[in-house]
């Protein structure tokens, strides 16, 4: 073995040191950027909890959300909300049913329920950027997702007191 056959395969070797290198990284990258549905946006962060609030099927209790922008005060948040029945079983394929199935005691509602089954085209270099950007922001959100997934995200200013608000 010449001195040339052994760097000519030393660069081989760096080349796949270097890929191996990069497909970990990429893998890391894609798990840690595995969302769940307690994933919350950059543009906010919670404050505290809602006092419960009496909505068709029982109490719920929501989170005081500030946003992080100098314009808009803070707000609450109630997240997966039921507003009908869950369309499974005789009730697939068929209008929503309401009132939703009620619960007893309080119900979370701090946390993003399951989007509809759907099909979502992630293929890279198949949709132009411009086209995909939107669906950037949205993938973490579809990435649990059921046929029981009739529910609001409903948002309301935040209350300064113990006062109504119209709805």
């Amino acid at each position: 073995m010449n001195c040339a056959d052994f760097l000519s395969g030393m660069a081989v070797w760096r080349c796949v040191l270097v890929m191996m290198v990069l497909q970990t990284l990429r893998s890391v990258v894609h798990v840690a950027g595995q969302p769940d549905n307690t994933r919350r946006d950059s543009t906010s962060w919670v404050v505290g909890l809602t006092d419960p609030v009496r909505v068709p099927g029982g109490l719920i209790r929501g989170q005081r959300v500030r946003l992080r922008n100098r314009y808009l005060g803070p707000v609450e948040q109630y997240l997966g909300v039921p507003f009908a029945r869950p369309p499974t079983g005789h009730l697939r394929f068929r209008p929503p049913q309401s009132p939703p199935t009620s619960w007893t005691g309080v119900r979370n509602a701090t946390t993003f329920s399951p989007a509809c089954p759907q099909v979502v085209r992630t293929a890279e270099g198949d949709i132009p950027n411009w086209k995909s950007e939107p669906l950037r922001h949205r993938w973490p959100y579809l990435q649990v997702m059921d046929e029981d997934c009739l529910y609001l995200n409903i948002y309301v200013p935040a209350k300064e007191d113990n006062s109504t608000m119209a709805v």
